[in-house]
């Protein structure tokens, strides 16, 4: 008896998958030109690099042949939860006229979600960029370490400015700190997985570093009253989301640690890091910020589109290099 087909997309050749790499590098680029200040010089409530980062992912995903037509390209397992984020997003704007913080809010989540489902796409036909996500956050996990030790080794009032400036510019409080705390966390399950270079400890290591300044120069913002805002209908279904986003994004990670054995610090550690970071947006401010979220997005889109590009690279393979079925061991 026939069995139903199963609902993948069709491998497309090599060549249709270039791209990925670039565009997740043209996210973390233009989220640090959001935190420090574009050439431009525009006003902090401008997110322009997150914005032309997203547009171009986005232009790149639906010029991949057949993208625009295959749906099951653009599925992903939380599609309920971010559509509900954006209509949040939308309603508190709408509420408030795009005052107290809400236009930027929305202009996150709105290039956020865009680039999720680009980078998600690109992402499912590359699985070599995946790889390229972990080196993005590790990467991040020095630059950010630097930037605190660098900034304390100056003084006080240098580190005070900095993070100001940041958290001005990404939108929330204590950016540094939490973007800082959400890659080392997810670097180390990097740096934990056998034959892992020396680069990765020695990230983890700069990371820490930078998180020990933090925690002496103020802290990551994290309070017990910040609980009393739930008491607003509104806040509560933002902080409820954040939550339920954090840890359906944490149980897609947590999940691959038994399908990739050999990977599984990796997968144990992100799931850790997304759960601590949805912990720290409720007990925080309530906005993790641009940054945050940025990093937080790509190592979902990683951990989501990992399956299925594994499963694309083994069905691109030439044939000679695809093990008969028949000669395959039963499971």
């Amino acid at each position: 008896m026939p069995t139903a087909p199963m609902l993948h997309l069709a491998p497309p050749p090599r060549s249709g998958a270039r791209g990925a790499g670039a565009c997740v590098l043209a996210l973390a680029v233009g989220a640090l030109l959001d935190a420090w200040g574009t050439p431009l010089r525009l006003p902090p409530s401008v997110p322009l690099g997150l914005d032309v980062a997203a547009l171009l992912c986005a232009l790149r995903a639906v010029m991949l042949p057949g993208m625009l037509r295959a749906r099951d390209a653009w599925r992903t397992p939380l599609d309920g939860l971010v559509l509900g984020a954006v209509a949040l997003a939308v309603l508190l704007a709408a509420l408030a006229g795009g005052a107290n913080g809400t236009r930027v809010w929305f202009q996150h989540v709105a290039a956020s979600s865009v680039f999720f489902y680009a980078v998600t796409a690109l992402l499912r036909r590359d699985a070599g960029a995946i790889e390229l996500v972990w080196k993005v956050l590790a990467a991040a996990t020095v630059l950010l370490g630097l930037a605190a030790c660098g900034g304390a080794a100056v003084g006080a009032g240098s580190f005070a400015l900095q993070t100001a400036h940041v958290d001005a510019h990404w939108g929330g409080a204590h950016v540094l700190g939490k973007a800082l705390l959400f890659v080392t966390l997810a670097t180390t399950g990097r740096a934990l997985e056998r034959g892992a270079a020396p680069g990765w400890r020695l990230a983890v290591a700069i990371g820490v570093c930078g998180l020990v300044v933090h925690m002496l120069r103020g802290g990551f913002g994290l309070e017990a009253v910040a609980l009393a805002r739930l008491d607003d209908p509104l806040d509560f279904c933002v902080e409820s989301l954040t939550l339920l986003l954090a840890f359906a994004a944490a149980r897609q990670a947590w999940a691959l640690r038994r399908d990739r054995p050999d990977e599984a610090p990796r997968w144990r550690a992100l799931a850790f890091a997304l759960v601590t970071i949805g912990g720290a947006g409720v007990l925080g401010d309530g906005s993790a910020g641009e940054g945050v979220r940025v990093l937080a997005v790509l190592a979902t889109s990683g951990a989501i589109a990992t399956p299925l590009a594994r499963e694309h690279d083994r069905l691109d393979a030439p044939l000679d290099d695809q093990e008969p079925e028949a000669l395959r061991p039963a499971a």
